[in-house]
């Protein structure tokens, strides 16, 4: 018997020891790391040079050479002319703009065949073709590109005569101009029937000036007007 109660069992060696261990070890437990951060999350250590969008390929402008798209008038000059297609054929009211088809320069009168030519629409040569009669004598302008063919100039006082033939089946006229030198050379400008009145107003204008009073003035007749055409090819 027991007066004051029955003392409490002592605590057994075992459980004591696994006590002890228990605790220890909850002591001892670290939380699990967390899940690494993504490479892709946004900051400022994730970025990339290559992750960037890449800009999209232009179109080399070699690719668009030679088309009417890529025609742009110039900044840097007044000469550059859209293609024909894109403006339409050139013509003019101005009498004193006669829209020519060519012109040939012969270097004797006995020549066949032209020592140099502009052809309206072949080449550099745009069909604004135009020669001006003056007083002063006959010019070549290319009006669409705005330049003054210059070595075709053709001062008046240098004229021995002029001479204006017509082809009226083909619609064309021929205006000779023979130079005052020993070789006798020659211009042939090729006009349309539609630019043909313009031909005797210059001719009228470039007569009354004095630095061609001794200049002569003649007809051509149809059949040298025609077999010079047809030596020039206009007869096909």
């Amino acid at each position: 018997m027991w007066p004051n109660g029955r003392p409490p069992a002592p605590a057994s060696t075992t459980s004591a020891s696994t006590a002890q261990k228990t605790t220890t070890s909850a002591q001892n437990t670290k939380p699990a790391p967390s899940a690494a951060k993504s490479n892709v999350s946004g900051d400022g250590h994730s970025y990339r040079p290559y992750d960037q969008k890449k800009p999209a390929r232009k179109n080399s402008m070699s690719s668009f050479n030679g088309s009417e798209s890529s025609w742009a008038q110039s900044h840097t000059t007044t000469r550059t002319s859209p293609p024909p297609s894109m403006r339409g054929p050139y013509t003019t009211k101005d009498p004193d703009k006669i829209v020519i088809s060519a012109v040939y320069l012969f270097m004797n009168q006995f020549s066949k065949t032209p020592a140099s030519q502009l052809v309206s629409g072949v080449g550099t040569v745009t069909d604004g073709l135009i020669l001006r009669i003056t007083t002063e004598g006959l010019f070549i302008d290319d009006d669409v590109r705005g330049v003054p063919q210059r070595e075709w100039d053709v001062k008046a006082w240098t004229l021995k005569s002029v001479e204006t033939g017509e082809w009226k089946a083909k619609g064309l006229h021929v205006l000779r101009a023979t130079m005052r030198d020993q070789e006798g050379k020659r211009y042939l400008f090729v006009v349309d029937e539609e630019e043909s009145w313009k031909l005797s107003v210059g001719l009228q204008r470039l007569k009354k000036g004095t630095m061609a009073r001794s200049m002569g003035v003649s007809g051509m007749s149809a059949s040298e007007a025609r077999g010079t055409l047809e030596m020039l090819g206009w007869g096909l």
